[in-house]
């Protein structure tokens, strides 16, 4: 009697697996998606609450460990290195003990979990690289096609709120003249507060990027005192977090960055790399911009010198 009814639990947990092997399938690589599909689908298996931790970096094999009598937490193991952990919690009127042959039972749905979650990691970082490709391509097709210089710093704002992110974001110009970080460009403001800015070098945030020519990060703003936070209508953009990136070109800087967000942000290593490059992105036209403008006074001088020259040369044939 005992070894049928193993072999009826048996079956069954293998009927379970195949169905979840199944229906992950069918959930696709969407990482949120396979989350969610995995909470709701253990919770109906245990009857009662499944919770999902991931890592952000690896960390050893480990082995199911149980935490209470009636609470199990298992390893999700993939590729031989533990992503996070499955945390089991049966509902309070059903409160069995776990035996071995539920933790080996449970270890196996955490195995598929883990695979389903690498895989749909692996796929979600490959749309989100491909579509930073494409936002580059994008710049470059504004840098290169337009010397419009507003409409193309228009262009790299709107990729760097949608590819990192983020609320608002703007872009300061370096005043070859008065050395001056003056507002160009901005976007996901509510207020005007920030297109009255006129910083010197080492002034404020923005002013310390060029200054030292490297990122500036605030991860909270609410505990610094600062004449930024001081203003009443930037009071007004409710930001949290700040990041500012000097725009270099061949060494010298041709402006800032900027970028705020209304919560608290919590980059990676990718995220502060690709800022860097639509920073570069962003020099570069400003750059080409400078360098079309030269371009147009020299050919003006060039033309009136000449008309100059022709004016003379007709007064003295006249003579």
């Amino acid at each position: 009697i005992k070894a049928g009814e193993q072999i009826r639990a048996n079956a069954e947990r293998t009927e379970m697996l195949a169905e979840m092997s199944q229906a992950l399938t069918e959930v696709g690589l969407d990482y949120q998606a396979v989350l969610d599909f995995v909470r709701q689908r253990v919770s109906e298996l245990v009857g009662g609450t499944c919770e999902i931790a991931l890592f952000s970096d690896d960390r050893q094999p480990g082995k199911p460990n149980i935490i209470s009598e009636d609470v199990v937490k298992i390893p999700l193991s993939a590729q031989g290195h533990v992503i996070g952990t499955l945390r089991v919690i049966p509902a309070q009127e059903k409160r069995p003990q776990y035996t071995d042959d539920d933790q080996h039972f449970l270890q196996e749905i955490a195995d598929w979990i883990a695979l389903a979650l690498v895989n749909a990691q692996l796929f979600d970082t490959v749309q989100r690289n491909l579509s930073k490709v494409q936002a580059l391509r994008e710049v470059d097709i504004a840098i290169s096609e337009s010397i419009d210089l507003p409409a193309t710093l228009d262009t790299i704002l709107d990729q760097v709120i949608t590819q990192l992110g983020v609320d608002a974001a703007d872009i300061l110009i370096l005043s070859p003249t008065t050395h001056l970080l003056n507002y160009m460009a901005g976007r996901g403001f509510r207020t005007t507060a920030l297109q009255h800015t006129h910083l010197r070098i080492g002034d404020g945030y923005a002013g310390r990027a060029a200054l030292e020519k490297k990122l500036v990060y605030i991860p909270d703003l609410r505990h610094r005192n600062t004449d930024l936070l001081r203003s009443p209508s930037f009071g007004a953009e409710a930001f949290v977090s700040y990041c500012s990136a000097p725009l270099i070109v061949t060494g010298q800087v041709k402006g800032v960055l900027e970028i705020f967000h209304r919560d608290l942000l919590e980059p990676g290593q990718d995220w502060f790399e690709f800022l860097e490059t639509l920073a570069t992105q962003a020099g570069i036209a400003i750059e080409k911009a400078s360098l079309f403008e030269e371009l147009q006074h020299t050919c003006l001088l060039y033309t009136s010198d000449a008309a100059d020259e022709e004016d003379s040369v007709d007064l003295g044939g006249r003579r």
